[in-house]
């Protein structure tokens, strides 16, 4: 007789998986697109933030479940060595402050490295929130990094390129 494998069954495999390939990776020492050894942790901000698809005054989408992709101009990244971190947006007449604390890794798949991270609510662990957000890292060259994230937007996919410096 055949078994039927539940849904949850599935899910919790994919979900030891993905916790199986993250604790494979080093969260805060990884080689950058360009093959150099990065250090990932510290303070980081986002200077400047490019569109790749559509123009900046045209695109109103929220990012990350949050706010404006606008918003996050000038927002400020912690990133931890264990994984854990948080961002903050600075309330300004179109943006809301927020702060938020997130769990992060980067991982590696078909050569392309991506940070990822989860958003964490008061008294979440990490291991029990089951999505997040995923960025191809673009450039990663000392005390600069470029994430871009895919948009869909008007029936097409526009790229938003975040800009960061290391503080």
């Amino acid at each position: 007789m055949r078994k039927m494998i539940s849904k949850r069954t599935v899910a919790l495999c994919l979900l030891l998986v993905f916790i199986t390939l993250g604790a494979c990776t080093s969260p805060s020492k990884v080689t950058g697109p360009e093959g150099n050894a990065v250090d990932l942790k510290g303070n980081w901000v986002v200077n400047d933030i490019n569109i790749e698809g559509a123009s900046k005054g045209s695109l109103k989408v929220s990012v990350f479940d949050e706010a404006l992709y606008s918003c996050f101009i000038g927002s400020q990244w912690t990133l931890v060595q264990n994984g854990n971190g948080s961002y903050t947006i600075a309330a300004n007449d179109n943006c809301s402050g927020a702060q938020r604390k997130i769990f992060w890794s980067v991982q590696t798949a078909n050569g392309v490295q991506y940070f990822q991270f989860k958003k964490l609510n008061e008294g979440d662990k990490a291991k029990q929130v089951t999505e997040g957000y995923r960025l191809q890292i673009k450039s990663l060259q000392g005390s600069t990094m470029v994430l871009q994230s895919a948009v869909p937007f008007e029936g097409k996919t526009v790229y938003i390129n975040y800009n960061f410096s290391k503080n």
